[in-house]
């Protein structure tokens, strides 16, 4: 998708070393516009039409989702 000179924008979400990539590729295409979201853990797309209320709940509960079993599975193994 990156190759072709029928895109003409790109939209990528993820992490750093993935994104230079993708920008140095794109530039060396047709230079379409490139939108990057980097360094983030925990991307969320919010469509235009959603409930705002739904999704910061649903953020909020796959942000924080695998918190404690982290902190168990770490305290197994150290102790």
């Amino acid at each position: 998708m990156i190759d072709t000179p029928h895109c003409l924008q790109l939209a990528f979400t993820g992490s750093t070393e993935t994104g230079k990539i993708i920008l140095e590729l794109a530039a060396k295409s047709n230079l379409k516009s490139v939108t990057l979201e980097l360094g983030g853990k925990s991307p969320f797309i919010v469509c235009e039409d959603a409930d705002v209320d739904k999704a910061v709940e649903l953020a909020h509960h796959a942000l924080f989702f695998n918190q404690v079993s982290l902190t168990i599975t770490q305290r197994i193994d150290f102790n």
